[in-house]
């Protein structure tokens, strides 16, 4: 998790197993983002809690 720019958006980096898995993993993360979102909320003491985006790779882009 990066800030991107700053904090008010954050960065999040998850590598699936291989194309197919990073596929599913953001279709499911679309699904569930504003109740992670909500979750993140919930954990911290700001104001505003950040927005998420989500970055998701395959472990083949990440080797390279």
């Amino acid at each position: 998790v990066e800030p991107a720019p700053d904090v008010s958006r954050l960065a999040v980096t998850l590598v699936a197993s291989g194309p197919v898995q990073a596929t599913l993993a953001r279709e499911r993360i679309a699904l569930v983002a504003a109740i992670l979102r909500e979750q993140v909320a919930a954990s911290v003491h700001r104001r505003r809690a950040p927005e998420l985006v989500f970055r998701v790779t395959a472990a083949t882009e990440v080797d390279r």
